[in-house]
């Protein structure tokens, strides 16, 4: 057990190459998303997540929620996806119900249904 849940046990680097190739083309796959000259950042974490159908064209493997949050910030920090507004944010941070919406739930700040 980790701090986010059990760890992945049969994650290793034998799916690089596979990344790879799905990075070759990655502009490509969330061009719809752009607003303005950058992406949306819900919908490039959704994007991560294989979240976007009918625009779902590949699920990276091994990238749960805490990972395409992180990957979504790298790329907020490179200007490439724009900074997330309240709504945007809490959007994510809904999605994925870890640690300050697990604690908000816990100590009964937050009900579970929202």
């Amino acid at each position: 057990m980790t701090t986010y849940g059990t760890a992945n046990k049969h994650r290793n680097t034998n799916i690089v190459p596979d990344l790879w190739n799905a990075s070759d083309s990655w502009e490509s796959k969330v061009g719809n998303f752009r607003q303005g000259n950058k992406f949306s950042p819900v919908q490039f974490f959704k994007f991560l997540l294989g979240c976007n159908k009918p625009h779902h064209v590949v699920k990276f493997k091994n990238i749960g929620p805490l990972t395409a949050y992180l990957l979504t910030a790298d790329y907020i920090q490179a200007s490439l996806v724009h900074m997330p507004n309240i709504n945007e944010m809490a959007e994510i941070a809904h999605s994925i119900n870890r640690g300050a919406i697990s604690i908000l739930q816990a100590l009964v700040l937050l009900s579970r249904g929202t």
